[in-house]
């Protein structure tokens, strides 16, 4: 529970404080009418000793994404303070409204996958909607501190359309898993926004062209699962930058060119599926360099060699 403490050193204020003015409930409630920039909010939380000396609160109605950008000169009033023991209660209020406002970026974004989807047959996303939290609908989970979406799982729903470019919005999404479906279609290049990405399962899908290159620019992703598509192309060397990766299951695509010796550096790789596509050359002895490995799916390929032995030309 958080407590006031009994000084507040390297402040401004000048008078008597009641103890209304430590009543948190009563503060957040009156801090609802507060929204701000965007500028303002990376301002406070690149200041590494605290909050800046002076801040500008604009006033408003509400702190809906919509209002945020609607702030006018006559509805707004100056707060003045300096950084002191409310650091950490003004951190608190702004970390929830900051929420508040992009849960509706989340919302908006969702609902933009949603009206690229072209068949739905069993409605499993009827209470998608503007007038309800995402929070709260189907295949939609969202984390407890933030309440941002946190995993989207639409499993084996037999939904048919494509990937929105919106889901790149998603900048709190750490499982997006949408395998079993009809989606089709190219992988949007906004997708590499989602830094903190660990799972991404787009399995058993109609998904084609080339596995893009920014794929290994997510930088924390631990399970890349695209088994059962069209996808076409050589394997990007980008993704040796997947220091993270546990699993990489690429079987049953028309993926061609050779295994690239990079492949070797992904030491936490326990799952290697590049099986039934269109690989040539030798099996390169990087991949016996991959201690943590416990699957490895070659089969249905052009290639030749065995991993575990020495072949000239290869490392």
């Amino acid at each position: 529970m958080w407590r006031p403490r009994s000084s507040l050193p390297k402040s401004w204020f000048n008078g008597t404080l009641t103890s209304a003015t430590f009543n948190r409930s009563e503060i957040v409630s009156n801090m609802r009418d507060i929204c701000y920039e965007r500028s303002e909010m990376e301002d406070i939380f690149s200041n590494s000793v605290g909050l800046p000396s002076k801040l500008m609160y604009k006033v408003i109605g509400d702190l809906g994404l919509e209002d945020v950008n609607k702030c006018v000169s006559k509805n707004c009033r100056r707060i003045e303070h300096g950084a002191g023991d409310f650091n950490k209660l003004f951190e608190e209020i702004f970390e929830e409204a900051w929420s508040k406002t992009n849960i509706t970026t989340d919302k908006y974004a969702l609902l933009a996958f949603k009206s690229s989807i072209t068949f739905d047959p069993d409605d499993f996303l009827s209470n998608w909607s503007v007038s309800s939290s995402p929070c709260d609908w189907v295949g939609v989970t969202c984390n407890l501190r933030h309440r941002r979406v946190h995993s989207l799982n639409l499993v084996n729903m037999n939904l048919s359309g494509t990937i929105s470019p919106h889901l790149g919005n998603l900048s709190f999404l750490v499982e997006l898993d949408l395998s079993y479906n009809n989606f089709h279609g190219h992988l949007s290049k906004e997708l590499v926004q989602l830094r903190r990405l660990k799972l991404l399962n787009l399995s058993s899908n109609q998904f084609d062209g080339e596995i893009p290159t920014w794929i290994g620019d997510l930088p924390v992703l631990q399970h890349l699962v695209l088994w059962f598509n069209n996808f076409s192309g050589i394997i990007p060397l980008s993704v040796s930058n997947l220091s993270k990766l546990e699993t990489l299951d690429w079987t049953s695509n028309f993926v061609e060119g050779t295994i690239p010796l990079e492949i070797g550096t992904l030491t936490n790789l326990k799952i290697l599926g590049l099986g039934d596509n269109k690989l040539i050359g030798i099996i390169p002895n990087a991949i016996s360099n991959l201690s943590s490995l416990e699957q490895l799916i070659l089969a249905y390929n052009s290639l030749s060699g065995d991993p575990a032995r020495p072949h000239p030309h290869t490392s």
